[in-house]
């Protein structure tokens, strides 16, 4: 699942992981090249889960319409019996 923090601030979120990721390294955090080098492979991580999001959401939007369509269908044949059922009852008033 996607962090949801780190989706409503991503530079703040990034930039606290690089500041960690360097301290851990025992770097200064000023260090541009490894702060890049962790920069680009943080953002090439949530491409990668953006991307499998973004994969998913066919199948998400395939599974809803399908619900939508079967909820329509149980609808209609629900709305045809309450028709008959009305059209019945009024032919018996009219004979009985």
């Amino acid at each position: 699942m996607v962090d949801q923090n780190s989706l409503r601030n991503p530079v703040a979120e990034l930039e606290s992981q690089v500041q960690r990721m360097m301290e851990l390294l025992g770097q200064p955090p000023e260090s541009p090249p490894a702060a890049l080098f962790l920069l680009v492979d943080t953002l090439r991580s949530r491409v990668g889960t953006l991307k499998k999001i973004v994969g998913e959401l066919p199948k998400m939007v395939d599974k809803r319409l399908t619900l939508v369509v079967e909820e329509v269908s149980i609808l209609t044949d629900d709305l045809k019996v309450d028709s008959m059922q009305s059209e019945v009852n009024l032919l018996n008033r009219v004979v009985g």
